[in-house]
């Protein structure tokens, strides 16, 4: 599978700003899509990865107890896809029709 290189992104956390997103040379970021690493959040309540990882859902379902995930790590260009619990808690993306 090929990554999109219109989303992919490296945020690295900075003292004054927050975050600082640095696109890697080829891309273009056409989509406007930013992503945070927001963490994510487990079937028993607890918060892990804040500022590591940002997981996002996929439309798609694995299985019944599990649904495909995006997810970008602070210290890489990729976009990564794997099948998480569906009861984990994730950031969501809102799309416009």
């Amino acid at each position: 599978m090929q990554v999109d290189r219109y989303i992919r992104a490296y945020y690295k956390q900075t003292e004054a700003l927050g975050f600082e997103i640095q696109l890697p040379p080829d891309a273009t970021n056409l989509s406007g899509f930013t992503g945070l690493p927001g963490g994510n959040r487990d079937f028993g309540g607890g918060y892990y990865n804040v500022n590591i990882f940002g997981y996002w859902w996929a439309s798609s379902s694995f299985n019944t107890t599990s649904a495909w995930g995006r997810y970008l790590v602070n210290d890489d260009f990729a976009v990564s896809r794997d099948a998480f619990d569906k009861h984990s808690g994730f950031s969501i993306r809102c799309l416009k029709d």
